[in-house]
């Protein structure tokens, strides 16, 4: 532990090299999906889709994301220039979206450290919302775990979600307490988030070049709402869903 401790010290007198100039950057980040099939899908349809895939279902699919980041903002977003979803797995999604409750899709992460203020742009059955809220520091706590991430020296620290268990591998060698998507608060760059012991953001590159005036811009699309009042939107329109589907109109297929 103490050793620990050590190293820690030793890399934050390293990187305080950095701190004489704004460090501002780009981190872009791979983002890995678990497709679960199974909870959605009977057998019959199960044998469908296996079908489909040509005998191949992929458990998992990939998305490109970046982190734009400046000394007090950032802005994490998908990465326009990554590499479309494979067609048959947008359409399976389609299927499995259609049976069950809709679900919010997070667009953009905005953090304001100047106004400790955090904006989540996201869709919802095709409307766009901007949650307003706090920014709240996760209650990570430090872990014996370390690995080396393009080149740069990270250490691990654990969070728990109710029964999940995240573990964010992050650098003192770039003093900012960012990382992808919720994932910050730590004292140096999150490089690598595991969820339950399997990768689901892995950065892929790192700039630390001066960045365009624009390019940490708060996100503008969307009705302005609090998470409460987001919350209260989201379980209306679920009880609806919930509603249609133990009392379908006449005539619909309950397929």
């Amino acid at each position: 532990m103490i050793k620990r401790i050590l190293l820690i010290v030793i890399l934050l007198i390293i990187s305080s090299g950095l701190s004489g100039q704004p460090i501002t950057g780009i981190v872009t980040y791979q983002q890995i999906s678990k497709l679960d099939f199974d909870t959605v899908f009977d057998e019959q349809g199960m044998n469908a889709i296996t079908e489909y895939f040509g005998g191949d279902v992929p458990e998992s699919k990939k998305q490109q994301k970046r982190l734009f980041f400046t000394e007090t903002a950032s802005l994490f977003e998908n990465d326009p220039r990554g590499e479309a979803t494979d067609v048959r797995i947008q359409n399976v999604q389609m299927r499995m979206d259609m049976m069950r409750p809709p679900r919010p899709k997070l667009e953009k992460v905005y953090f304001d450290f100047t106004k400790e203020q955090k904006i989540e742009q996201v869709e919802f059955m095709t409307r766009h919302f901007r949650i307003v809220d706090e920014i709240n520091k996760p209650a990570w706590k430090l872990t014996d775990k370390s690995t080396k991430i393009l080149d740069y020296t990270c250490m691990g620290a654990e969070l728990k979600k109710g029964e999940d268990v995240f573990v964010a591998y992050f650098t003192p060698e770039i003093p900012v307490s960012l990382g992808p998507d919720e994932f910050v608060g730590l004292p140096g760059l999150v490089l690598a988030v595991e969820k339950n012991g399997e990768t689901v953001y892995l950065a892929t590159s790192v700039s630390l070049d001066a960045l365009e005036e624009d390019a940490v811009a708060e996100p503008q699309d969307g009705q302005k709402v609090t998470q409460d009042e987001f919350d209260e939107i989201v379980k209306e329109k679920v009880m609806e869903y919930e509603g249609t589907r133990r009392h379908p109109q006449r005539g619909t297929d309950r397929r």
